[in-house]
């Protein structure tokens, strides 16, 4: 049995393989070249809902409820974000693809710049249920 509930390969900006259930609320794991980052799902000081995408300990993104997303406009942002500017392209790119993300502005920039994006998602499993006899 495999140790994730969930896989997601994507090659050219395309889904190359995705198998298994995703659950919004827990981590997940994504790989971009040989870099992994996380996703969380947390809260925070004002009790709302938010996804941090993190390498190592350092915050990447913070994306906020409802649309989970970055409030500026994409060509703001990633002007501003070039550090890990390829790695955000496939979080963001990976979140409009579960639907976890919401926005017609994000979809069609990603759909313009990422041809040639590549990264898989693994999400361990978050809950097993086992029964005794």
């Amino acid at each position: 049995m495999s140790e994730n509930q969930f896989n997601l390969v994507v090659k050219d900006a395309q889904v190359n393989q995705e198998d298994g259930f995703f659950f919004l609320a827990a981590p997940f794991k994504i790989t971009v070249v040989d870099t992994l980052y996380h996703c969380v799902f947390e809260g925070n000081d004002h009790q709302e809902a938010e996804f941090r995408v993190y390498l190592e300990d350092e915050i990447l993104v913070t994306l906020d409820h409802p649309y989970y997303l970055p409030d500026e406009a994409p060509e703001t942002f990633f002007k501003a974000n070039t550090k890990h500017q390829q790695a955000i392209m496939c979080c963001l790119h990976a979140f409009l693809q579960l639907e976890i993300a919401k926005g017609s502005d994000y979809a069609e920039f990603l759909s313009k710049h990422v041809s040639k994006i590549n990264y898989s998602l693994s999400q361990p499993k978050f809950y097993s249920a086992t029964s005794s006899s």
